[in-house]
C-alpha cells in the first residue's frame, strides 16, 4: 500500500473497495472536527507510517469545537480525496495577522486535552486551495492549517501520515477570548454506525468508479 500510495494514490480507491470486510472491522473514533477516524494500518520503523481514513457522514457536527479549527500537526501528511471535497486554509505567524490564544494538544487515552499556551499568536492567511474526489494534497509537520468541509456532501480521505516528529505537542488555535483548557472524547464509533459509514464510503467509491 505505502508504495502504491506514494507512486500513483489512485491506485488506492481500487484497493479500498477491496478491502471492505477488513476495512469495517479497524478499530473507528470519533474526531472532535466530526469526522470517523478508521486505522487502517502502522508500517513501524524509523519514521512510522500510519494510514487512517477519514470520513465526513452527511450532516456531521462539530461537538464544541467550531472555534479550534485552525492547528497543526507533529508528522508529514499526504492526504488523498476518494469522496467529496476539502477546502484547506494555510496560515503563517505574522504581525498583519489575527490574534489567537495558543493551545497544545495533549492525548489521554481516547481524550483530547488542550491547554493554552502563554500570551498569544498572530497568523496570516497565506492560501486556500479546493480539493475534490481524485486529488491529493500535502502538508509537512509544523504547517497551521484548516480543513473545511460542506456538511450536505460525504466526503472521505485517505491518509498517510509520517511521524518525522519534531519536538513538542500539536498546536491549536482558538479565539483569544477562549476558556484556559478544553477536553474532548473519542470515543469508539459502534459497529452498527462504523458498518453504515463504510457502506456509505464504498457506495461512492463503487459509483465514481463507474463514471
Amino acid at each position: 500500500m505505502d508504495r502504491a500510495f506514494r507512486n500513483d494514490p489512485r491506485i488506492i480507491r481500487d484497493l479500498v473497495i477491496a478491502l471492505q470486510d477488513k476495512i469495517q472491522a479497524c478499530e473507528a473514533r470519533q474526531h472532535p472536527y466530526g469526522f470517523t477516524v478508521v486505522t487502517l494500518g502502522i508500517i513501524p520503523g524509523r519514521h512510522r507510517i500510519v494510514y487512517r481514513l477519514h470520513i465526513w457522514p452527511i450532516g456531521f457536527a462539530l461537538p464544541g469545537s467550531e472555534d479550534l479549527m485552525i492547528h497543526d500537526h507533529v508528522y508529514d501528511i499526504q492526504s488523498h480525496i476518494l469522496a467529496g471535497q476539502i477546502v484547506q486554509h494555510e496560515y503563517v505567524e505574522s504581525a498583519l495577522g489575527a490574534e489567537f490564544a495558543s493551545y497544545r494538544g495533549l492525548y489521554d487515552g481516547p481524550h483530547s486535552v488542550l491547554e493554552r499556551k502563554p500570551g498569544a499568536v498572530r497568523v496570516f492567511e497565506t492560501a486556500v486551495s479546493t480539493f475534490v474526489t481524485g486529488h491529493t494534497y500535502a502538508l509537512p509537520a509544523g504547517a497551521l492549517h484548516m480543513a473545511k468541509v460542506d456538511p450536505s456532501v460525504f466526503t472521505a480521505t485517505i491518509l498517510r501520515t509520517d511521524y518525522r516528529e519534531r519536538e513538542g505537542d500539536p498546536v491549536i488555535l482558538a479565539p483569544i477570548d477562549a476558556p484556559p483548557s478544553f477536553r474532548f472524547e473519542r470515543d469508539l464509533v459502534g459497529d452498527d454506525a462504523i458498518a453504515a459509514t463504510i457502506s456509505a464510503l464504498f457506495r461512492e467509491l463503487t459509483c465514481a468508479r463507474s463514471i
